[in-house]
């Protein structure tokens, strides 16, 4: 686990007063009353004119600072809770796998329309839950596991593969102007440039399952690290011509649409060509195979809107078991005691969000090819990996977009949202994530 650099012995997280620690911004600077008052003619009128004004301004300025100091509150409680539970069970860990992108971080503008916020309130709002998060990952650094699992990419994987990303994820970029001592990573948001400093992940899963970093281990498991790294990248080569010709096939399939690749150039999406019908949807088009790849047609009522080609192998659910056992072996994990969260929001998602069915939460899939699939684990790991290495330790996933896949009317989408340990998450943004999280352990700690 990262060796952060700490300060004094810092007190439990749940003695800790967060409010306090976190209230770094002066809301005073923030009555932006609107016009600028300058009576003309009747002073008295305009005079009552610019305190009616002023007064509805300073009312909604007390509505939106309650809204905002009740969305602080609300995360600085669950993760109290959840520390509770680390500090109740001493034996137990908590593995908090998040997608990036509209998981951790909420666009900010749907954070304005959510609670009638401006840009910048909103902004210091996610911000400040982003503090609270890591101050909470640091505190409890030996118990809590930070995971990203996302499809931008880091900058060696964009020099290999030729392309470039506007959104790369780049862990180097270290971002210290909250706190000199909690380690924080710039992030850039899509797709309006604001800049945010999220938590420093313990592993980070990069390029849609194609890299895998940790922040922290030994030379030798290093040297591990890299030799998996290497064949991931082998395999993606070896089945580049399968995953091209899977999305020139895809779309002579579903006439009007466009080919467009991720920055790490290993999985396709299909869009409608603007003024082209959306193909119409039909059983046909579930049982579409592909070698060595998913097929995921996106379903709105009877048309297809978009699709999806992605890797048996080379998807977010394949590297999180990787990752997974890589922390079982290095002793970090101990098989039991530890309990694994996931946060997503897409179709590229699923094969995390569901660990049980991984790759075959997103589509058909030949049995040839999960064979395939099994004997490139074990050549990874050098030991056979099981299959159900994250979901018998699954707790909890949660889809943070409830306009996107609930709207899907792809059975395979349907019967992947449809398990009692995945839940659709109703409000906006990361205190809501957290408050599910500690609702899902209070119930383990339930009799």
């Amino acid at each position: 686990m990262p060796e952060y650099i700490s300060p004094e012995q810092s007190p439990l997280y749940f003695n800790t007063n967060l409010s306090e620690e976190l209230g770094f911004y002066d809301f005073s600077n923030f009555l932006d009353f609107p016009g600028s008052f300058k009576p003309k003619n009747n002073f008295q009128e305009s005079e009552g004119l610019v305190e009616a004004t002023i007064s509805k301004a300073l009312n909604r300025f007390l509505v939106s600072e309650a809204n905002i100091e009740s969305l602080k509150n609300r995360m600085l409680s669950s993760l109290e809770l959840l520390g509770q539970h680390l500090i109740q069970h001493d034996d137990k860990k908590l593995v908090l796998v998040f997608d990036l992108d509209d998981s951790l971080i909420t666009q900010t503008t749907q954070l304005e329309d959510a609670y009638a916020l401006d840009p910048d309130r909103a902004w210091e709002l996610q911000q400040y839950w982003l503090i609270a998060l890591v101050k909470f990952t640091d505190t409890y650094s030996n118990r809590v596991i930070l995971i990203y699992n996302t499809s931008r990419s880091v900058p060696s994987n964009q020099r290999s593969f030729g392309t470039h990303s506007s959104y790369p994820i780049n862990l180097s970029l270290v971002y210290r102007d909250f706190d000199e001592i909690l380690p924080m990573v710039h992030f850039s948001e899509k797709p309006t440039n604001r800049e945010y400093a999220i938590p420093m992940p313990d592993v980070l899963i990069s390029s849609h399952g194609l890299q895998i970093e940790f922040m922290s281990a030994s030379p030798e498991h290093r040297v591990i690290l890299k030799e998996i790294n290497q064949r991931l990248l082998s395999y993606y080569h070896h089945d580049l011509v399968f995953l091209e010709n899977s999305c020139n096939q895809s779309s002579h399939l579903l006439t009007g649409m466009t080919i467009s690749w991720n920055s790490g150039h290993n999985y396709c999406t299909l869009n409608r060509i603007p003024h082209y019908s959306s193909p119409l949807f039909s059983s046909h088009h579930l049982s579409q195979s592909f070698p060595k790849h998913v097929f995921t047609p996106v379903v709105r009522e009877n048309s297809i809107e978009k699709a999806y080609v992605q890797s048996v192998l080379l998807n977010k659910g394949s590297a999180l078991r990787l990752v997974i056992h890589l922390l079982n072996k290095m002793n970090v994990l101990v098989s039991g005691k530890f309990a694994v969260t996931i946060v997503g929001d897409t179709h590229m998602d699923l094969t995390m969000v569901r660990p049980d069915l991984e790759v075959k939460a997103a589509g058909i899939v030949s049995e040839q090819d999960i064979f395939v699939r099994e004997l490139r684990m074990k050549e990874l790991l050098g030991t056979d990996s099981e299959p159900n290495q994250v979901s018998q330790h699954w707790l909890l996933s949660i889809n943070t977009d409830p306009d996107n896949l609930p709207r899907d009317k792809n059975p395979y989408t349907f019967l992947s949202l449809s398990h009692p340990k995945v839940v659709t998450l109703q409000d906006t943004g990361l205190a809501f994530i957290m408050d599910k999280i500690a609702e899902a352990i209070r119930t383990t700690d339930e009799p």
